[in-house]
């Protein structure tokens, strides 16, 4: 059965805890962003220095981001891993991602024409329930969503490894990523075609693989221990990070490569026995989902009403959170179950008829 297939060991309370640590900054960081662009909030003067200056307002939010991909690349692996047939895994990402989407879409969509006052472009709405909007040439209706289009493209890559049976190498693997991060970087200079380039660095998603393959490496770290090439792999993918010149990426992805060690050898229990932060985790994937159009809708209306940026923060926080866990009781799981009922009794069907 899928549920067997993917799931053949417990779930890990401390990476709920950490999706929902790396939400949170998230939704800290837009909201405060927008208080500070707002209510013209001055800079404490301890961060008038440059060097720090990109704290505030909650800035280090905005790379929550990064600690999500290295979470995926944790959680992918895991799952290719345990992993008995090619439908399995695409039942299993396409159930979990697209149900909680589209009704994602449908709700910043009604948010932005009843509260936005922009108009309905039958078209742009259309592209936004595939989950690639920019591929045909349109917005996405929550800004945050571009996130998941690399998620995409990274199972997609993924599972083409796991087909041709590559993931006893995905060490090698990755080193060939960096390989071609490289190259990538120097191409340029070298005179080849900039539009091939990025095209190709855009399909292999080459700058934001670092991330991805240093949770992969946690993962194998995790289940069979410390090698020197798993080791190669994250110092590359750190040292890729800082060489990108965003110091303060670098210093949240070194900070994120931190607390998935910790993970690795036992020491984030207290995180995942917190029920705060699993809460927050297991709403996590639709918190994100509307946070950013809603909450930002909801903050611009509230505006005139009151002069405390803190209190149209709690506002936005508090109706975000309720929205994303009506989504999560509603259709994230009730829609994850079926599929994957559904899927299970097929399986059971098509064997007892062999």
């Amino acid at each position: 059965m899928l549920a067997a297939a993917v799931s053949a060991k417990p779930r890990l309370g401390e990476l709920d805890a950490l999706r929902g640590i790396a939400a949170s900054g998230v939704v800290v960081y837009h909201y405060t962003k927008f208080v500070h662009e707002n209510f013209h909030v001055p800079r404490p003067s301890l961060l008038d220095a440059p060097a720090i200056s990109w704290l505030f307002p909650f800035q280090v939010g905005s790379y929550g981001v990064a600690l999500f991909f290295v979470i995926s690349g944790f959680v992918i692996f895991m799952t290719l891993e345990r992993t008995e047939h090619a439908a399995d895994f695409l039942v299993s990402r396409l159930s979990r991602l697209y149900p909680a989407f589209w009704c994602g879409v449908l709700v910043t969509t009604v948010f932005r024409l009843t509260l936005g006052g922009e108009p309905l472009r039958p078209l742009e709405l259309l592209a936004n329930l595939t989950m690639f909007a920019d591929w045909f040439g349109y917005p996405f209706t929550d800004g945050v969503y571009w996130t998941l289009v690399v998620e995409m493209q990274f199972y997609a890559l993924m599972f083409l490894l796991w087909r041709l049976g590559a993931l006893s190498h995905i060490e090698q693997a990755c080193l060939g990523w960096f390989a071609l991060l490289i190259v990538d970087q120097i191409a340029p200079k070298l005179g080849a075609n900039q539009h091939f380039a990025d095209v190709v660095a855009t399909v292999l998603i080459l700058k934001h693989i670092p991330l991805f393959a240093a949770g992969m490496m946690f993962y194998r770290i995790f289940t069979r221990g410390f090698a020197r090439l798993r080791g190669l792999v994250i110092a590359l993918a750190l040292a890729a990070t800082w060489l990108s010149g965003n110091v303060p990426k670098a210093i949240v992805v070194t900070l994120s490569f931190g607390v998935m060690a910790l993970l690795c050898v036992g020491r984030l229990a207290p995180l995942g026995g917190s029920r705060v932060l699993r809460w927050l985790g297991d709403r996590s994937y639709t918190l994100y989902l509307v946070h950013m159009t809603v909450g930002l809708i909801l903050m611009e209306k509230l505006a005139p009403f009151t002069q405390s940026g803190i209190v149209l923060c709690l506002v936005a926080t508090a109706f975000s959170l309720g929205l994303a866990h009506a989504m999560h009781r509603l259709v994230e799981k009730p829609s994850l179950s079926a599929i994957r009922a559904w899927y299970d009794g097929k399986r059971r069907l098509r064997r007892a008829a062999a």
